[in-house]
């Protein structure tokens, strides 16, 4: 069975005294996408016909290529240069209109300047995009969906590894024949964890599902900060410039096994948390008391919960 041990070393000591300070006078700085500039927009009515708007370069092109998609509740699109509205009109495919379906719903109203273009949704779901560390990162995935979409459709190709920014292999299955596990994880927050032989070949299960606002914005912050980085045949898409040190790359293993696991269906019932610490008394009332709860990943959570035991009642989170 494939084990991993997480080493807290003095290379991390600066993000340890972080998330503790976060427990004290020091408020948690939630990360923010690169590039995000975002607005809360009115819910959309039952009746509104376009859901999404988007304009930006295409994925590859030319630095003065400028695109438009709009895309309605019912899955259709219509691609058409920047400025008008004036285009080609088609369906979505299969897997693109799954996801879209499940967005709608599942993402509110709001405008943003990302990295991957100007987006404007008007879906009917619960996200509130007011600039928290997950709404910033859902709109960047968001950004990154539509850019891909646009994509595949001005250019009539689809292509099977052009949004995948993590393909990952983390050992053997534990029971069962020899087969191992791989995570595949898409720009837009979707991923795949794959059991399949380990010698290479057809995958033999597959289960799909979005990431959890934890782990979007772990990943999307190791993007922001890290070059493209190869261990054997895993890659991690980065595009910034640092080089991933030997703890970053631990870490980004020990995401790796928790997210497949919950996709899988083989969380344990502290799933990936490495350090839950409940450190005392609230000052402003007895009842309640500060809790540190840090996630294996270096995920942190400072909370309020009930000293007798409890959901948190309040919760700030960072990396």
């Amino acid at each position: 069975m494939f084990r991993y041990n997480l080493r807290f070393t003095a290379s991390l000591s600066t993000l340890w005294l972080s998330i503790l300070l976060l427990t004290g006078c020091v408020a948690v700085q939630p990360i923010q996408a690169v590039g995000t500039n975002s607005t809360v927009l009115p819910q959309r009515t039952a009746n509104s016909d376009v859901v999404l708007v988007w304009e930006g370069q295409p994925v590859n092109a030319a630095a003065d290529a400028c695109g438009r998609l709009q895309v309605n509740a019912a899955g259709t699109a219509t691609v058409s240069a920047c400025g008008t509205d004036e285009g080609t009109t088609q369906g979505l495919n299969e897997t693109h209109a799954e996801e879209w379906a499940t967005m709608q719903t599942r993402f509110a109203a709001f405008h943003a300047e990302t990295a991957h273009g100007t987006v404007t949704f008007n879906g009917t779901g619960t996200f509130n995009g007011t600039g928290t560390s997950a709404a910033a990162a859902w709109q960047q995935a968001i950004g990154a969906w539509a850019q891909l979409v646009y994509t595949e459709l001005s250019s009539a190709q689809v292509s099977a590894t052009g949004a995948m920014v993590l393909n990952w292999q983390i050992g053997a299955v534990p029971d069962g024949p020899p087969r191992c596990r791989r995570l595949i994880v898409l720009s837009y927050g979707y991923a795949y964890a794959r059991a399949e032989p380990c010698a290479g070949g057809a995958a033999e299960e597959i289960t799909g599902g979005w990431l959890n606002d934890s782990a979007l914005i772990a990943l999307a912050h190791w993007q922001q900060q890290l070059a493209p980085l190869y261990v054997e045949n895993n890659y991690l898409a980065g595009f910034g410039k640092e080089t991933a040190s030997a703890v970053d790359q631990q870490v980004i293993l020990a995401w790796v096994v928790a997210t497949y696991n919950e996709l899988a269906g083989q969380v344990s019932a502290t799933g990936p948390i490495a350090m839950r610490w409940l450190i005392g008394e609230s000052a402003a009332n007895a009842d309640l008391c500060q809790q540190l709860t840090v996630l294996r990943y270096g995920y942190g959570y400072a909370e309020v919960v009930p000293c007798a035991g409890g959901p948190p009642v309040q919760q700030t989170a960072g990396l």
